[in-house]
């Protein structure tokens, strides 16, 4: 099911499965911000990446001494969410654990994802909350595509990504800023497939052309990743609390760089926001 968010600026539309956004428009506008899914270049669209960020070295969870096999970005990108409430301009979704989930990931949680247009702005609020009798660790993060280019007649190239703060090119993957901002190329992409950057100093990154401007928040994320599969029309921007293996580690799930660990009836809460300027 698919739920309408209006405001006087803009419209969006949410939908239980995945809790993704299947679009975000202004009201004076056809331009299209959010990737649509397709299946020739990537059929996702802005999954949420939990209980873990990509995936571990050999695809194998070792948690608790067992072998566990949920899969790359785990399990909320694949679920039924079920919707608490929808009105004018926000809606509220949950996705619990239930005897599937804990086949493949031996917990007890509820994700909770609140939407809210306000203007322009989509904000996106969580809440992991754990719900088992023994501590919780898991990954967190976010994987929102945008269409690039956003309208007709313009080229990926066209497009860049401005920092809101000067950086230090603290780069996992490359250092490839140029007068603190990512200029997107495909060349790029086809030699660094994910770009990733970890500790930066700004709150908020903008894909734009100088014409087109969608502006997410990134504060408080600890790693932030841009995605674009070869040739496709669109570019991920991904803040995450974790990530995954970049080499073998030989290590309990609960012991990987960036984990959240719960005790239980803990919660734990992460916001961003995406918002299109013009």
């Amino acid at each position: 099911m698919e739920y309408l968010l209006k405001s006087d600026k803009a419209t969006a539309v949410v939908s239980n499965d995945k809790a993704e956004i299947h679009s975000f428009k202004l009201n004076n506008s056809e331009c299209e911000y959010m990737w649509q899914g397709d299946a020739k270049y990537w059929a996702g669209r802005n999954p949420i990446l939990f209980p873990q960020v990509g995936n571990t070295y050999d695809k194998v969870q070792r948690i608790n001494g067992k072998e566990y096999h949920m899969g790359n970005h785990g399990l909320a990108r694949h679920a039924k969410f079920t919707c608490l409430n929808h009105n004018g301009n926000k809606v509220s979704l949950v996705f619990e654990s239930d005897a599937a989930t804990k086949e493949l990931y031996p917990f007890d949680f509820a994700l909770y994802v609140e939407y809210t247009l306000e203007g322009s702005r989509l904000s996106i609020d969580y809440r992991i909350e754990n719900k088992s009798s023994e501590a919780m660790p898991f990954g967190f993060g976010l994987h929102p595509a945008f269409n690039c280019p956003i309208d007709k007649g313009e080229d990926f190239s066209d497009y860049w990504i401005a920092f809101s703060a000067q950086e230090d090119q603290m780069a996992i993957t490359t250092d490839c800023l140029i007068d603190n901002k990512l200029p997107l190329t495909r060349n790029l992409f086809n030699v660094f497939p994910t770009v990733i950057y970890k500790g930066l100093n700004s709150s908020n990154v903008r894909l734009t052309n100088g014409k087109h401007t969608v502006e997410v928040g990134v504060a408080n994320y600890p790693y932030l990743a841009f995605w674009s599969p070869s040739d496709a029309p669109f570019v991920c921007i991904e803040p995450w609390y974790s990530h995954g293996d970049f080499t073998k580690v030989d290590k309990d799930f609960s012991q990987r760089e960036g984990m959240i660990t719960l005790n239980p009836g803990e919660s734990f809460y992460a916001t961003y926001y995406i918002e299109i300027l013009n």
